[in-house]
């Protein structure tokens, strides 16, 4: 299939599989040496088949189901192509982070404070939300939950 459709049905076709940046999917059509490839963004972002402000929220909640960080979820959404407005206001959209620190540490403090520590770093989350899930283990109901 050659003609003025195939950068168009090259775009489909990824986006068949998940959702992608604007900036993802304009690298995939500018390495099939798409040239009207802004155009055709515009075209499928008319059409609501390319928005990064809902791919970043879906993507975040995602992220943050699987227990990472808000910096762990910045630094993904970046690696995909997403702008930094976007990805600020996916992060914002998502259950506070200090709440999410929380309940891993709840999960894992029979571990001891520094391995709660030493795995809350390793998943992204920042050394303020760190010093709250450790003085909620220490606290009354740290310890009911714990």
């Amino acid at each position: 299939m050659s003609g003025p459709s195939e950068p168009t049905e090259l775009a489909l076709r990824a986006l068949s599989y998940r959702d992608l940046s604007r900036s993802a999917l304009a690298q995939r059509l500018a390495a099939a040496g798409a040239g009207d490839a802004a155009a055709i963004l515009d075209r499928l972002a008319e059409a609501g088949l390319v928005d990064d402000r809902r791919l970043a929220e879906t993507r975040a909640a995602a992220l943050a189901g699987r227990g990472l960080g808000n910096a762990a979820i910045d630094a993904r959404l970046e690696a995909e192509g997403i702008e930094r407005a976007d990805r600020l206001a996916a992060l914002a959209a998502i259950e506070q982070e200090e709440i999410r620190a929380r309940r891993l540490a709840r999960e894992a403090g029979h571990r001891g404070h520094a391995r709660v520590a030493g795995l809350l770093g390793r998943r992204g989350f920042s050394g303020e939300a760190i010093e709250a899930a450790l003085a909620a283990l220490d606290g009354p109901l740290g310890a009911e939950l714990g």
